[in-house]
């Protein structure tokens, strides 16, 4: 079961380039902007068509899904697979904001000495 879980995770994260990608541009900016800042990024749309774009590219150059029995393309099918890279983006950047904020700012003593210095 342990090595199931190894494979899984070597495979969807270490050998799928979307999830990669997603997980270190989430490190990226959790770790480059502030934490306030990241709710104007997250509400801008210009974010989220380069990500459209970067899977769109993705898909059409190395992700094409042919015809069954042909060697044709079949391009909406290609397309419509950009949108599952999308999305596979957004979620490891969301794991990734995730485990860096639980890490900055999860930890009880860091807490401890906020609360501490809370003037009532």
């Amino acid at each position: 079961m342990i090595t199931s879980f190894i494979r899984f995770i070597f495979r969807n994260l270490i050998m799928e380039p979307m999830a990669f990608m997603g997980f270190g541009g989430g490190l990226f900016i959790m770790l480059t902007y502030p934490t306030q800042n990241i709710h104007q990024l997250v509400q801008s749309p210009y974010l989220y068509g380069a990500i459209f774009a970067i899977a769109l590219l993705y898909a059409l150059l190395f992700k094409h899904i042919y015809h069954i029995n042909s060697n044709q393309v079949n391009w909406v099918a290609t397309i419509q697979s950009s949108f599952k890279y999308f999305l596979t983006i957004i979620f490891a950047a969301v794991c990734a904001g995730i485990i860096v904020y639980a890490i900055n700012y999860g930890f009880v003593d860091k807490v401890d000495l906020y609360a501490r210095n809370i003037k009532k």
